[in-house]
């Protein structure tokens, strides 16, 4: 007969096992299934507007750059069906 201290083993490490299967299964399927949503294209040109007032009053080449460069890629990305 097993004695119970290594009958208290096995069972906590069939325990752990099945923990880790049950992770690696959760996150092999949940990460092909991710779907991001596009912004409407109708919220570009309101969010640039933001970022240009939010660099100030003078804005700096780079706070402008930077709104630029987010204004092309919401552009660049957006919905145009909303």
């Amino acid at each position: 007969m097993i004695r119970p201290e290594k009958s208290r083993l096995v069972r906590k490490l069939l325990t752990l096992g099945m923990l880790i299967a049950c992770l690696c299964l959760f996150t092999f399927t949940s990460s092909s299934n991710r779907v991001s949503a596009a912004a409407c294209c109708s919220s570009c040109a309101p969010a640039y507007d933001s970022c240009v007032t939010g660099c100030g009053d003078p804005a700096t080449s780079a706070c402008l750059n930077f709104c630029q460069n987010r204004y092309n890629r919401c552009l660049a990305t957006c919905d145009q069906g909303c």
